[in-house]
C-alpha cells in the first residue's frame, strides 16, 4: 500500500536562511579588453570582479579598507601587461592587483 511506505519514510529536512544582502553603490565599473573581466567598485572600497561569460558570476571580491574613498578603476590595456587592475582613492592613493595565474 502507497500510503503505508509514506508513513514509514523518514525524510530530514534542513532549514535554510538566506541573510539579508544588501550591497553598497558602485562607484566604478572597468571592463578588461582581453578577457571577459568586469571590475566593479563599490562605495565602502569594496571590489567585485565578475567573469561576464558565466552568467555574471563573481570571481573574487577584495575587502575594502576603512576611510580608503574609491574613485575610480582602470585595467591595463597594453598587450603584454594583461589581467592588471589600477585603482585609485580620493586622497591619491594608487594601488595594483594583478590577476595573471587567476
Amino acid at each position: 500500500n502507497y500510503c503505508e511506505i509514506i508513513k514509514r519514510m523518514s525524510i530530514d529536512i534542513h532549514r535554510l536562511r538566506f541573510g539579508n544582502w544588501m550591497p553598497d553603490g558602485i562607484k566604478s565599473i572597468a571592463c578588461d579588453q582581453f578577457s571577459s573581466n568586469v571590475a566593479v567598485g563599490r562605495i565602502n572600497g569594496d571590489i567585485d570582479i565578475y567573469n561576464s561569460n558565466a552568467k555574471w558570476h563573481v570571481q573574487c571580491s577584495i575587502a575594502g579598507r576603512k576611510n580608503f574613498k574609491l574613485q575610480q578603476l582602470i585595467w591595463s590595456n597594453h598587450s603584454d601587461e594583461k589581467y592588471r587592475l589600477f585603482g585609485i582613492s580620493l586622497r591619491g592613493f594608487v594601488f595594483e592587483v594583478c590577476f595573471i595565474g587567476q
